[in-house]
């Protein structure tokens, strides 16, 4: 049975119908959760067993809508804990979407999660998975650490000693197929290669765990599955290498913050189908995802952003899923597909990137449902060169020089259904 961090629930009473599921769902899982339907609240300061409450609690979530927004209530318990986080940064604040709204620029700045429109099963699972704890058995008196530490088979630390590897490549190197390695703070140098399937996953909070290579890929997966979690990957130049390179299978990457000095901050190819959830994806030096020779997988919940080219590109029979990511301020556009690219783009915020938001030609032809796309330096959307596609109930106003450009050669490849421009 996994174990949890204690949570305080921030939310307007208006929407008590909207957060009850959520509450009494984390509850059953045994999430200790301090959640009050009632209002408490009298003057204009937190009472006494709110204050108290907050103290206790390691999480905040607080539950985003345009009541919670307004709430003056919801804005001094989020100042309140924001307060202690200060002086304890262990401390997690976790934004959940669940009305259709802006969230503010603070909570929008950091990784939050959306509920609207998803299962709320579905959401309760992800808010579980974010309060889980990492148990480890404290060394032994000799100073090694149990091989058996928690639910882990082995422990990475880069104090001799302290773990049962000092670098990550020997845990791999040792470990067998399916087993668990963590990875506890500090800087690991050096590419990784996972050849067999394995979990990684960084111990601490964001940041904690970085692995930065030079020269090499920071991590080339070409196992048939495995996980890597809670992980700052970057790679730092030296040659053409990938942050991510997914040559094979299905990784799962979670919670990780991945750069390139290099190439593209991820790359999947050759039939590979990952899953990519709640990562940053910044800072490529060319593209933040690039998906081809047949690459798959499912895009969820990223936040891509300020890389050089194309932010995402899908090309030579690349066919991924994108849902919910917000593709951002690339330096070229946001979305490019081309040679023969596919895929299906659905509920992602792709904005404020230099030209084009989307991008497709020579042959490809996505499908776009219910994406904002919006604020973009030229065209939400530019159709050329033989490309096509469906477009369905997208967002497509306020981009510098208008909704569409669809040249001769795709107007009759081009579906578009009840877009708002």
């Amino acid at each position: 049975m996994p174990t949890y961090l204690s949570a305080f629930m921030s939310h307007a009473h208006l929407d008590n119908a909207l957060t009850d599921p959520f509450a009494d769902a984390l509850n059953r899982l045994g999430v200790p959760l301090y959640y009050d339907r009632a209002n408490p609240q009298t003057g204009h300061f937190l009472g006494d067993a709110l204050q108290q409450e907050l103290e206790r609690r390691q999480t905040l979530f607080v539950m985003v809508s345009p009541a919670s927004i307004a709430s003056f209530w919801v804005r001094l318990e989020l100042n309140t804990f924001l307060g202690l986080m200060a002086a304890d940064p262990t401390r997690k604040l976790i934004p959940v979407r669940i009305a259709a709204c802006q969230l503010p620029a603070m909570l929008n700045g950091m990784w939050w999660v959306d509920a609207v429109g998803r299962p709320p099963a579905e959401v309760v699972a992800e808010l579980a998975r974010a309060l889980e704890t990492t148990p480890v058995t404290p060394p032994h008196a000799g100073g090694a650490a149990s091989a058996s530490a928690g639910p882990f088979s082995r422990v990475v630390d880069w104090r001799a000693g302290m773990g049962d590897h000092t670098t990550i490549t020997a845990a791999i190197a040792a470990a067998k197929p399916g087993e668990r390695i963590l990875i506890r703070r500090g800087l690991y140098e050096g590419g990784l290669t996972i050849d067999k399937p394995l979990e990684l996953v960084g111990e601490g909070q964001p940041g904690d765990v970085e692995v930065r290579a030079s020269g090499a890929n920071t991590i080339l997966f070409t196992a048939s599955q495995g996980r890597i979690a809670n992980l700052t990957l970057r790679q730092t130049g030296g040659g053409n290498w990938f942050g991510v390179e997914i040559a094979a299978g299905r990784l799962e990457v979670e919670d990780c913050d991945i750069s390139s000095q290099s190439l593209a901050c991820v790359a999947i190819r050759n039939g590979a189908s990952p899953i990519l959830r709640r990562n940053r994806i910044h800072d490529g030096q060319q593209c933040g995802v690039i998906i081809y020779d047949n690459g798959q997988g499912l895009l969820e919940d990223n936040d891509i952003f300020a890389n050089a080219y194309t932010s995402v590109q899908i090309k030579t029979g690349g066919a991924p899923t994108l849902r919910r990511n917000r593709i951002h301020d690339g330096k070229e556009g946001g979305v490019m597909i081309y040679d023969n690219g596919k895929g299906l783009l659905e509920d992602n915020d792709i904005f404020a990137n230099t030209n084009s938001a989307v991008e497709i030609k020579t042959g490809s032809a996505p499908t776009l449902r219910r994406n904002r796309i919006n604020k973009n330096g030229y065209k939400a959307i530019w159709v050329h060169e033989d490309g096509g596609g469906v477009f369905e109930n997208n967002d497509l106003r306020d981009n510098k020089t208008g909704a569409w450009s669809i040249d001769a050669s795709s107007k009759e490849k081009v579906t578009q259904r009840e877009n708002t421009e």
